[in-house]
């Protein structure tokens, strides 16, 4: 399951895959992950890959599918006949959005400033709210080659080992988050089925914001089954 995060300003969370992951290692990413036999639903594995990964409690009633990606390892046939393996990896993915809880600090609409975070550290390093403008820039430029100058404000960082002070703010160029990962030979960029998510959702909403079902449309917790 991903996450696509929203908080009450309309920003969508993005996070950065720690270096060290076997899978994507510093790709930008929405939450999420794995669903876990004591899941009892599709929005409690969404709210408990939330939680553990960025501190955020989600309102539950807002959570609702909006799209599925399948990805394949390696990604083309050829790949696989010189691979001799065929087909190593295969997921399929359930994109659900999801708005911040309304008693989480700063994530009434009447707050500009985001809601606080606490990166788990073994996943994830560092953590941004984009505005739709902002993700409107990165999906004219998929394959990286980028000019803006515009910088994004880092949300949060993990505070490196044996370091006790809470690390200073800074700001990251816009265009780091630019292209579809892996971008040529650097380790950066938007994994590919979470930039798709993020043009569909600017796209239904006409590119001002990201759309969202009204949460009386959400019947997913009364008629799924057992996962």
């Amino acid at each position: 399951v991903v996450a696509a995060v929203l908080d009450g300003s309309g920003r969508i969370l993005l996070t950065r895959r720690a270096s060290h992951m076997r899978s994507f290692p510093s790709a930008w990413v929405m939450p999420g992950g794995g669903v876990d036999s004591g899941d009892d639903s599709i929005a409690a594995s969404v709210t408990r890959e939330v939680f553990e990964e960025t501190g955020l409690v989600l309102d539950s009633t807002s959570i609702l599918p909006i799209g599925l990606w399948e990805s394949c390892y390696p990604t083309s046939t050829t790949a696989c006949v010189d691979a001799g393996t065929g087909i190593s990896a295969h997921y399929l993915a359930l994109f659900c959005v999801a708005r911040v809880a309304a008693t989480t600090e700063a994530s009434s609409t009447l707050s500009s400033n985001p809601p606080t975070l606490n990166l788990q550290e073994d996943e994830t390093d560092l953590a941004v709210w984009l505005t739709p403008e902002q993700v409107g820039i990165l999906a004219e430029q998929p394959d990286g080659i980028s000019t803006t100058e515009e910088h994004v404000q880092i949300a949060t960082q993990v505070r490196p080992k044996g370091e006790t002070n809470t690390p200073a703010p800074f700001s990251i160029p816009l265009s780091q988050l630019a292209g579809i990962y892996p971008r040529g030979n650097a380790l950066c960029g938007i994994a590919q089925g979470n930039l798709f998510m993020l043009e569909e959702m600017l796209r239904a909403g006409a590119g001002s914001q990201f759309a969202i079902p009204c949460p009386e449309q959400n019947t997913m917790q009364k008629t799924e089954s057992k996962v």
